[in-house]
């Protein structure tokens, strides 16, 4: 084992009406830390979410996304 090397990789997607985003873990093996998606951005509510590696939803809220900022 020794001296492996492990890094986070954050990758974020953003649309028109949603952001997207995912953590992974790198070494020997590429491993999904946690996901999640703020979807509904302009519209009247949105909804934010967290997955975490085994896909169970970790955080869940619904609120008003009236623009990405």
């Amino acid at each position: 084992m020794g001296n492996e090397f492990f890094s986070r990789i954050l990758t974020i997607n953003s649309g028109s009406a949603s952001i997207k985003f995912g953590l992974d873990s790198t070494g020997r093996v590429e491993t999904v830390v946690l996901s999640g998606s703020v979807v509904g951005i302009g519209f009247g509510s949105g909804m934010f979410h967290v997955r975490n590696a085994n896909g169970k939803i970790m955080i869940e809220k619904r609120f008003q996304l009236l623009e990405h900022s």
